[in-house]
């Protein structure tokens, strides 16, 4: 926890302390805070401020990969599986060589005989903006700047 409040907040004649304070655990979202003094001529507290910023940050895009299982093919993955040469593989290999070796050949295994693709999701579209929705917003969006540029468009003037 931080302080936020370093300047007296309390004066009695020539007494000055910090007696009214503001904790917070992330001072990076104070944007100004500081001390006023009394409303009332005989109170001897300050006003203590301070203003927050809480805007909501989405976090970046990011990729994901999408399997499509029903279009995999078990018959290939599971003739890799028993061609792989396990026995051989393991030898000579600590418990986790032998886990991200196994990790990997899997994973390789599945890459080759599931097809799959990556899409980036963005957390700040709503849950109904999907690929088909965004590709008519852009065609939407290209329409209306070739019109703009149109000097015999008598439709936007």
């Amino acid at each position: 926890m931080n302080q936020i409040i370093n300047e007296p907040t309390n004066v009695i004649n020539n007494s000055f302390s910090c007696i009214d304070l503001i904790f917070c655990n992330q001072p990076n979202l104070i944007t100004s805070s500081g001390v006023h003094s009394s409303l009332h001529p005989n109170c001897h507290h300050h006003i203590t401020h301070a203003k927050l910023d809480l805007k909501v940050y989405y976090p970046p895009p990011y990729k994901r990969t999408i399997w499509h299982y029903n279009e995999a093919n078990p018959d290939h993955i599971r003739r890799s599986i028993e061609f792989f040469n396990w026995d051989n593989a393991f030898h000579n290999c600590d418990i986790n060589d032998q886990v991200a070796l196994f990790n990997r050949t899997i994973l390789n295994i599945m890459k080759n005989f599931i097809p799959q693709e990556q899409r980036t999701y963005d957390d700040k579209d709503p849950p109904w903006i999907n690929l088909g929705i965004k590709m008519l917003i852009k065609e939407k969006d290209d329409i209306f700047h070739k019109l703009l540029k149109d000097p015999h468009n008598n439709l936007l003037r």
